[in-house]
């Protein structure tokens, strides 16, 4: 039987094989669609692998079952684009809304970057990007299911990436699922996207699904289904061996094959044709062989577009310049790639179907001659915008920085350009243009100094608190040492990296200043003096601050130096007064926006959360979270997660506290922000505390010894895990120092506490006189110009604990649930329940600390009820799959973490005896003969000790 001509090697859309993946990405539509819950799976492998095709297909189904599908792709060459990736995914549906037109239109400004360049004086119009993003979609989610999929997240900006990271934590439980597909290591994959994705897999709505080659079975399917023949063993070992399982380059192969008349079908079986030349064929050689088969214009015009991000059909006459063509022969060519699956229609024209193809492409041009390319373009838009027309300045920017020399001053200023455009909403993205505009600028350039600061101020908004030090150390240089913007911005950086000398030696550079420039550096130097406890001198400053701000008393120099003069009060334990001097400025200010009156915002958030207003702290905090992407604010992030997570601690809303502080924690690592991770880790721990998870606690608490600014609060909390474990004399020690430091200093802000928890150890160690005294002491701190509801509560909590006067728990209450204090509610309603015999009070204290999780505190409660003969609300215990309930789970979880039977006693409220008692059915319920042999249980996974999501006691 004489050969036939093999099938044209086509593409086909079909997915072979990838039966798991697609099954993975299936279940993830149906829980999306079905549960109404959110979802994120990210698609990695190398190129080529068929991460594009999976995505493909899931949008394909997503549609199909009623998803609203929003997809977009980042190119290598939107690196500098901020939110390009994004804009290409919402625009057509954001450009088809009606309903949310409003929110819409927002989203499209807010991702269009509007110019603001240093985010002072900006309009109420740039909102917030990641706050209008998500809540689009959550508008688009409650009509229907959305699948939001990006592919080639490896090459899109990081500001992008940012944005995405915090949508996959915050559309939780919402209908949309996040799908994104990238190469997964170095050097296509930055470290930090890497790391990125590490920390998003750990959450239980996160998955990962790895793409890697064609097993051998789907190699022979692929091969048989592309030619539609079945391919004999030397083909299959041939095409398996030089793409080594990779479909993309197995395809290609085939095509090259097919195109060089060297492929044949007999009898069905699809073979290499002996007696053709064989051509010489690596994986990326055959795209390049494909391509130059289709004419050496295709070839001409191809290279010339590996240049261009997106190509426009209006632009054919610079393609034909470029590629050195006449228009008919550019329109052929261009044509003729399409057809051949080259190049594919996108949002905003043309561009690649696939980045391999670029990729093989551009490194056939070579970098002199792609450099030569990009020159060429950027003069060409200039020449554009010169004569009015209108030009991106990004994509000027992304020609002209492929393309300039050192020592180019006008390339640098559309650097320069590029960067103040996105700085205000982009810092990741503006830090990129600075720096390249950096790379151009000749030596002793005028403006070093001024586009050093810029890229400082980047670095920070970025969180990259270590780099905008050094450039804001290098700005300074380079100006003479007397930059204002330079010289506020290292000091920032420096305290918030807990080196707070070296930054307020910074500050010293206020000698030299004038102006509203003097004012701003001498405002910082006062807050840094109050964090080293040097009140009189930071008071001074602020009245210099004051003094040299001049004009309206509404600017916003003013604003921060009477921001710092409330920094001073608050510190002293005058918070009333703290917070009057900010609702005037505030008042003053209406509703007008900056960065400087954001700051003032959340220092009066801040206070409001210290002092014990913790509703209207929760309400104010929440108006910063509003606000606090408009005016690149990002870096206010952590202090807000940080006050957020102790507002909801001392709310009772633990829950919130701890999911909060883990979004959180990763966040300060990175950045570096020693002393927002000390206040975050005391937080949590107070809360792992008060649950009776005693070893985590302790955990926290040592990741922070020695952490500048964070003694006090620390202090507290060390003292009351201390008092926890029975160890009540190294409790009164920590107490009697940390009172000693706030005495030495002028620093009243925990006073009140420290002394409250004082008297409870001494009355509960049988100690009355020192009790007495140490309420007398409380006594003696409270005067009218001290007044708050925190020192209130603990005020009447310690009088009703030295006195057993229930009248004083009473009050105590009433306080606490006037500002939703919800756990000093719930205490002193026990307190009140044990000292008047209240069953009422008893029950309420019992149900508030039971849903807290206050293991045991709720079981303090409990045990008051039965005491007294009365019933204890609620349902009984809880087991697990394993038969055990929640007291014994906490039993096995501390002897684990080597806690004595007195300690873990403390923790669960219980006494030795009972503890003893619980321990031997435990050991004989679990089959353990002893402590040891429990531990090893525990820790080889064998007896599960995870609490469940909401504490019950044991009746």
């Amino acid at each position: 039987m004489p050969p036939t001509s093999p099938a044209p090697a086509v593409p086909n859309d079909d997915l072979v094989g990838r039966v798991a993946e697609r099954r993975l990405l299936d279940s993830a539509l149906a829980v999306v669609a079905d549960d109404g819950v959110g979802a994120v799976r990210v698609l990695t492998g190398p190129a080529g692998v068929g991460k594009s095709r999976l995505l493909a297909d899931a949008a394909a189904k997503a549609e199909r079952a009623g998803f609203r599908v929003l997809r977009g792709g980042a190119d290598d060459l939107d690196r500098g684009i901020a939110y390009a990736a994004l804009r290409e995914a919402l625009a057509p549906a954001i450009g088809a809304e009606d309903e949310l037109s409003e929110l819409a239109a927002s989203v499209a400004a807010a991702l269009r970057l509007d110019p603001d360049p240093l985010g002072e004086g900006a309009t109420s119009t740039v909102v917030d990007r990641h706050a209008a993003v998500e809540q689009l979609l959550r508008g688009w989610a409650r009509r229907e299911p959305v699948l939001l999929a990006i592919d080639d997240l490896h090459v899109a900006d990081e500001d992008t990436v940012a944005l995405l990271a915090l949508l996959s934590r915050t559309l939780q439980d919402s209908p949309v699922l996040v799908l994104v597909a990238m190469r997964p290591t170095p050097p296509d994959a930055t470290v930090e996207l890497t790391a990125m994705v590490d920390r998003l897999a750990r959450r239980p709505h996160v998955s990962v699904i790895e793409v890697g080659p064609l097993p051998d079975g789907d190699v022979v399917t692929l091969i048989a289904t592309r030619l539609a023949a079945t391919p004999d063993p030397q083909l299959v070992s041939r095409c398996r061996d030089m793409s080594r399982g990779n479909p993309f380059y197995l395809e290609e192969m085939l095509r090259g094959y097919a195109d060089a008349g060297a492929l044949e079908v007999v009898g069905g079986v699809a073979r290499l044709d002996p007696d053709a030349p064989l051509p010489r064929l690596s994986a990326s050689s055959a795209l390049l062989h494909r391509v130059f088969s289709l004419g050496k214009n295709v070839r001409a015009v191809a290279r010339v577009l590996t240049a261009f991000q997106r190509f426009r059909l209006e632009r054919i006459d610079l393609l034909a310049e470029l590629a050195g063509l006449d228009l008919a022969q550019v329109d052929e060519a261009f044509d003729t790639m399409v057809r051949a699956g080259l190049v594919a229609r996108v949002d905003r024209g043309y561009a690649f179907a696939h980045p391999i193809v670029r990729e093989t492409l551009a490194q056939d041009v070579g970098p002199a001659q792609r450099r030569r390319l990009h020159g060429r373009i950027a003069e060409h838009l200039r020449r554009e915008r010169a004569d009015g027309a209108p030009v991106d300045i990004l994509e000027l920017a992304a020609h002209v920085a492929a393309s300039a020399s050192p020592g180019d001053g006008e390339a640098a200023a559309v650097l320069t350009e590029a960067g103040d455009l996105t700085a205000s909403g982009a810092p990741r993205a503006a830090a990129v243009w600075y720096g390249d505009a950096l790379d151009l600028l000749p030596p002793g350039a005028a403006e070093t100094a001024d586009l050093r600061a810029r890229l400082a101020r980047s670095l920070y908004l970025a969180q990259r608190l270590e780099a905008a030090a050094e450039q804001a150390r290098l700005a300074l240089d380079a100006a003479g040492g007397s930059h204002a913007r330079a010289a506020v911005i290292r000091a920032v950086a420096l305290s918030a990296l807990g080196r707070t000398e070296e930054a307020l030696a910074v500050t010293d550079v206020h000698e030299r200043l004038e102006g509203e420039a003097r004012a701003r550096v001498l405002s910082e130097r006062a807050s840094l003096l109050v964090v080293l406890d040097r009140f009189e001198e930071a008071a001074d400053c602020a009245v210099a601050a004051t003094a040299a701000a001049g004009g309206t008393a509404t600017g916003d120099a003013h604003a921060l130096a009477r921001a710092a003069a409330a920094r001073v009060a608050f510190a002293q334990g005058f918070v009333e007064e703290a917070l009057s001097v900010l609702r005037e400025t505030l008042a003053d200010a209406g509703d007008r926006n900056s960065a400087s009156l954001l700051a003032v915002r959340l220092l009066h958030a801040s206070f409001l959360a210290y002092g014990g207003f913790c509703d209207e702290a929760l309400v104010a905090l929440t108006d910063v979270e509003e606000r606090i992407g408009r005016f690149g604010g990002e870096t206010h992030r952590p202090a807000v997660s940080t006050l957020v997570v102790w507002a909801r601690t001392w709310g009772g809303q633990w829950d919130g506290a701890l999911e909060r502080a883990r979004t959180a924690a990763a966040e300060f690592e990175r950045s570096g922000e020693r002393f927002q991770r000390a206040q975050m880790h005391a937080a949590a721990a107070l809360v792992h505390l008060h649950r009776g998870d005693l070893n985590q606690g302790r955990a926290l608490l040592e990741a922070d010894r020695g952490t500048v600014g964070s003694q006090s609060p620390t202090s507290l909390v060390t003292a009351m895990l201390h008092d926890a474990l029975g160890e009540t004399a190294q409790a009164r020690d920590i107490i009697v120092a940390a009172l000693d430091r706030e005495s030495r200093t002028g620093r009243r802000q925990l006073t009140a506490q420290l002394l409250a928890l004082l008297v409870a150890i001494e009355q509960a160690g049988d100690n009355p006189e020192a009790a007495a005294a140490a309420l007398a002491q409380l006594e003696s701190h409270v005067t009218e110009a001290r007044l708050t509801p925190s020192l209130r509560v603990s005020l009447a909590s310690a009088r009703a604990v030295a006195t057993r006067d229930p009248a004083h728990a009473r009050e105590a209450v009433a306080l606490a649930g006037s500002v939703g204090l919800g756990f000093d509610l719930a205490v002193n309603r026990l307190l009140e329940g044990e000292l008047a015999d209240d069953e009422r009070a008893l029950a309420d204290a019992y149900t508030r600390l039971r849903a807290m999780g206050a293991q045991g505190l709720s079981r303090r409660a409990a045990g008051a009820l039965r005491d007294r003969g009365f019933s204890v609300p609620g349902r009984p215990a809880r087991r697990g799959q394993d038969g055990l309930t929640e007291t014994e789970r906490g039993l096995a979880r501390h002897v684990a973490q080597g806690m004595t039977n007195r300690q873990i006693g403390r923790a669960m409220h219980l006494s030795p005896k009972t503890v003893e008692a619980y321990l031997s059915r435990l050991y004989a319920k679990v089959g353990c003969a002893s402590r040891i042999d429990l531990a090893v249980a525990v820790e080889a996974g064998r007896i599960d000790v995870t609490p469940q999501s909401e504490s019950e006691t044991d009746q």
